[in-house]
């Protein structure tokens, strides 16, 4: 590979970096949409709007005076300025240049280590991977860039540690203000403590055999850094109730979350699992670089994380991404020149003419080319697609201007308490135990889940599933439910003689109360002839953010003047 690489012009070099480089950005680019964006947006507004920040649970009628531990704070105002400023392809576009400052951070890194440049590139093409499915414009991507810029910092940090045993001490001092903002933004700065402390307390163990007579100065070093890291959790809105709430939640088991699955259970995500995992263990084994135990242990340690906890494979990939590269390559290397030794020495390899170096370069420019087109027409293409979320649900239900309490399908609730807002209150959504107790939890996947489900974690209060609890539970107005992830709580409704259908395709099912809308006395009464009953696939892309009467940058705003809920100031 070396010496191919020394016969390759420059500029075609650059050609196939560039080419596996637009490979990774289109798999994090991939996903658009997820089903909690627009209730990220939608507090980020509200706090932004009103300069105060929710002391209990809002937009919702079963839970309103429930204390709600925001540990996502920071994220939802990036989101809602950003969404202010540049709107829906403004945060997507924002998410793909994440990710690729993120790729180029870790080429940086293994370039500065003697990895070529498109080698480099090619080992972020199953970090990507990886990635892809998890990187999408939501908290969760605060954890990621703050994990990223974690391993970049302790890179710069020990670069001459194993040479004369350093600590660039300026290279760690940040990450004490990085973990106030990481503890503000998302609840994953819990695995990037516990990253550090295994980090610090794994080089300073290793400086025994190293450097035994800095022992006192690294201690005191990773001391000065660490505990102060550790202490950045009480700073946020919360105090110490915060890490309280994250001690107790994380002990839950939430099986109703795909995220928080079992590998085993992942689906198709065990693919890049295994790719990205099989990759590090037969590098590990081959490598003639210096082995690094203190990375290879945390590597390891992270990817049984991530075989009881899918979501957790974004961090294997990030540390994997930063810290693997110089034992790819040279791994690579390795069997690279055992299979050519292997070969009959019949034919030498030569270096290309240049009618060859300029049709392989034109063949590299035009896969750059449709890299980028492709990458641009999900850019410009971004919107909801009404086969997915209940987007002629919601314009139903504006068009006849129905509102008040509504029982949601677990996947679209922030979509409509957002599409709602302020006039209709939903029971139940994805903040989960942020601000719904488990007695909530439990009559919402009764009803969507069915009383048998294997996926589930119920308390024992109340003692029995009662799958038809909660349509009596705050008396709701209307249910919204999913006919494809719904399928108990369909075939529930149509045993509710109480309960009349009023909207109905293939994606989405629309349920009134019969005393509101189907009594021919009440003012709220819907005719048969108006309501909408079909199974017909709703095709296309709705505007984001796919609200009836509302749309543009300030689509989220226009909900707020008239809503009420008990707030606290920001400075307590």
């Amino acid at each position: 590979m070396a010496d191919s690489e020394s016969t390759t012009p420059k500029w075609l070099l650059n050609c196939f970096t560039l080419a596996l480089l637009l490979v990774s950005v289109n798999l994090l680019a991939h996903r658009t949409v997820e089903p909690d964006l627009w209730g990220h947006i939608q507090y980020g507004e509200e706090w932004l709007s009103t300069g105060v920040l929710p002391q209990t649970a809002t937009h919702t009628y079963s839970s309103p005076d429930y204390r709600w531990i925001n540990h996502e704070n920071l994220s939802e105002l990036a989101l809602a300025v950003t969404q202010r400023l540049v709107g829906g392809h403004g945060i997507i576009i924002g998410k793909v240049l994440a990710g690729i400052a993120v790729l180029l951070l870790m080429m940086r890194v293994a370039v500065r280590r003697g990895v070529p440049a498109v080698a480099a590139a090619a080992m972020t093409i199953p970090v990507a991977y990886a990635l892809a499915e998890f990187w999408l414009a939501r908290p969760q991507l605060a954890s990621f860039l703050c994990a990223a810029t974690m391993c970049l910092l302790l890179e710069k940090a020990f670069a001459d540690w194993y040479s004369d045993g350093r600590v660039h001490r300026r290279w760690l001092v940040p990450i004490i203000p990085l973990m106030v903002i990481w503890v503000n933004a998302h609840g994953g700065f819990a695995a990037g403590l516990y990253i550090l402390a295994a980090y610090l307390g794994l080089r300073f163990l290793e400086c025994f055999r190293l450097c035994p007579q800095l022992w006192k100065s690294h201690l005191a070093t990773f001391a000065a850094i660490g505990i102060p890291a550790a202490l950045m959790i009480f700073v946020n809105p919360y105090g110490a109730d915060l890490p309280l709430w994250m001690a107790r939640s994380l002990g839950e088991p939430r099986p109703e979350i795909s995220e928080w699955a079992s590998m085993w259970e992942g689906g198709i995500t065990i693919v890049p699992f295994s790719i990205l995992t099989g990759l590090t263990v037969v590098s590990m084994m081959l490598t003639r670089e210096r082995r690094d135990p203190v990375q290879f242990v945390i590597i390891g340690l992270v990817t049984i994380q991530t075989w009881l906890h899918l979501r957790h494979l974004a961090f294997e990939a990030l540390l994997v991404g930063f810290w693997m590269p110089p034992h790819f390559y040279s791994a690579w290397n390795r069997v690279a020149e055992w299979w050519k030794s292997r070969r009959p020495n019949t034919e030498a390899d030569r270096p290309m003419t240049r009618f060859e170096q300029l049709l392989v370069g034109g063949q590299a420019g035009l896969t750059c080319a449709a890299l980028a087109g492709f990458l641009a027409w999900k850019l410009v293409t971004f919107g909801v697609d009404r086969s997915e979320y209940p987007v002629a649900a919601i314009e139903f239900i504006d068009e006849h201007q129905l509102s008040g309490r509504v029982v949601v399908s677990f996947d679209w609730a922030q979509y409509t308490l957002a599409a709602l807002a302020p006039h209709s209150t939903v029971g139940f959504d994805g903040r989960f135990r942020t601000c719904y107790p488990q007695d909530v939890i439990d009559m919402t996947f009764d009803f969507t889940m069915g009383p048998d489900s294997d996926h589930r974690n119920r308390s024992n209060t109340p003692p029995d599933a009662e799958p038809g609890r909660v349509l009596s539970f705050g008396d709701p107005h209307l249910v919204l439910i999913s006919r494809k992830l719904d399928r108990p709580a369909t075939r529930l409704m149509d045993q509710q003689s109480d309960w009349v259908l009023l909207y109905q395709d293939a994606t989405a099912q629309l349920w009134g109360r019969s005393s509101l809308y189907g009594d021919e006395t009440s003012d709220d009464f819907i005719p048969p002839a108006d309501r909408r009953i079909s199974d017909e696939v709703p095709a296309g892309k709705a505007a984001w953010p796919a609200f009836a009467g509302r749309s543009g940058r300030m689509a989220f705003a226009e909900a707020i003047p008239s809503l009420s809920f008990t707030t606290v100031g920001l400075d307590h």
